[in-house]
């Protein structure tokens, strides 16, 4: 069962590693594929509650998004880009937080929590890692629209510079390599080593 369960896992990192790299691949398609493996990932660590809240954060975000890009005119950058960081934030917080608000929920459901049960480990280390990765990209590419429309701020028009694309023309590639980042951190944590605690215990 071991050696089917790592054939699974890296033959699947190999698969999502090549369709996120892939242009042709709408990243629409992109999240819902990132949604099955992770309930693959959370059916594999079923039995670690550190790994399954961290998987259990990530998909019910990746799930706000699609909402998200459903709903409202994410393409508008007033809207996509805040929108886009209020999760990234969010993940970051929950991740970082993730031990200590599950025994709080222990402690008030049960009046105490067991020692050692929430911990921080490499998954949190190495998604934390990511999800900054994904809130600089994307507050660079906001800062960067001001420059390119100053009149949208209050500035003269004169001082616009449209040409200005460095970071919008950067962010697709990156968040493309991030994503496959992402993919392989998540089905990593069927490993030990990512489930390993980091730091300190809640």
């Amino acid at each position: 069962m071991t050696q089917f369960k790592t054939f699974l896992v890296y033959g699947l990192l190999s698969l999502a590693a090549l369709i996120t790299l892939s242009k042709a691949v709408d990243s629409r398609v992109l999240d819902l594929i990132f949604v099955g493996c992770g309930l693959l990932a959370y059916a594999l660590n079923r039995n670690e509650s550190n790994i399954t809240s961290l998987i259990f954060i990530l998909i019910t975000l990746r799930c706000w998004e699609i909402i998200l890009w459903s709903t409202l005119d994410m393409r508008n950058a007033y809207i996509g880009y805040p929108m886009i960081m209020l999760l990234d934030l969010t993940a970051l917080y929950l991740i970082y937080n993730r031990n200590r608000l599950l025994a709080w929920r222990e402690y008030h459901k049960t009046g105490q929590v067991t020692p050692h049960k929430y911990v921080y480990t490499n998954a949190d280390y190495t998604l934390g890692l990511i999800y900054k990765c994904y809130l600089l990209i994307t507050v660079l590419c906001f800062v960067e629209h001001f420059f390119r429309h100053t009149d949208h701020i209050g500035l003269p028009p004169a001082w616009s510079t449209p040409e200005l694309l460095f970071f919008y023309d950067l962010s697709s590639p990156v968040k493309r390599v991030l994503n496959t980042f992402e993919f392989i951190a998540i089905m990593a944590t069927a490993h030990h080593m990512m489930r390993t605690e980091r730091i300190v215990q809640a």
